[in-house]
């Protein structure tokens, strides 16, 4: 039986979508603990996502923790700004060495006319071995830029239009690597970034659930 409305519900309204789950500490806690309840979470929300044609490809699994500001301080070698004065995201660019490195300068190009600052690239650690035969072959160079030069909502604001410019002014500019939506470079995009200020990160990949717990 259809709930019936109530207050400010209405069932008409109802849709189908992808499971989400929230897992937070509600004095703002940092914890691992939190991780792993959350990936205990996404275990059990398998069943709301899709599976392509060979087994090991999915339509995507992925979790959105807060920036692990240490951890970045220990990986990169170039020195970061305190905390909440520089953003950080992925970005996902061509599969070619030289197309990803051309890639990289247009991106900095809009940094730089945005009033903003790359203040250097992580070259991010992958694994392939539980990729199926799609993702792998759609699999594009992985990439962390790290931004400075504003703090706050100004920074914020920047890097949205940031974020925007790169996925529209390049696209039709550099070769495209083909992905399924929102895993790499979505729809016809050249780039992507996941670029974010506000405190949180995404991490996200076209691999079933299981296989991306795995990988955690």
């Amino acid at each position: 039986m259809a709930p019936s409305r109530v207050g400010l519900y209405n069932p008409a309204f109802e849709h189908d979508a992808c499971g989400v789950a929230m897992v937070v500490d509600m004095y703002g806690r940092r914890s691992r603990d939190i991780v792993d309840k959350a990936i205990t979470a996404l275990l059990n929300l398998e069943h709301r996502g899709a599976q392509g044609a060979e087994p090991h490809t999915g339509d995507g699994a992925g979790i959105l923790i807060q920036v692990p500001d240490e951890f970045l301080r220990a990986v990169v070698d170039f020195e970061l700004p305190e905390r909440g004065s520089y953003a950080t995201g992925m970005a996902f660019l061509p599969q070619s060495s030289k197309e990803a490195a051309e890639a990289c300068a247009a991106v900095e190009k809009i940094v730089e006319a945005e009033g903003l600052e790359v203040i250097g690239w992580r070259d991010m650690p992958t694994d392939e071995s539980s990729l199926g035969a799609l993702a792998r072959d759609a699999m594009p160079t992985f990439r962390q830029v790290f931004i400075s030069g504003a703090s706050g909502m100004e920074l914020e604001r920047r890097v949205y239009v940031i974020r925007k410019r790169a996925e529209h002014e390049l696209d039709g500019v550099l070769p495209i690597v083909r992905a399924s939506h929102r895993i790499t470079l979505a729809g016809s995009r050249r780039v992507r970034l996941r670029l974010r200020h506000n405190g949180a990160i995404v991490y996200r990949c076209g691999l079933l659930v299981k296989s991306f717990c795995r990988s955690g």
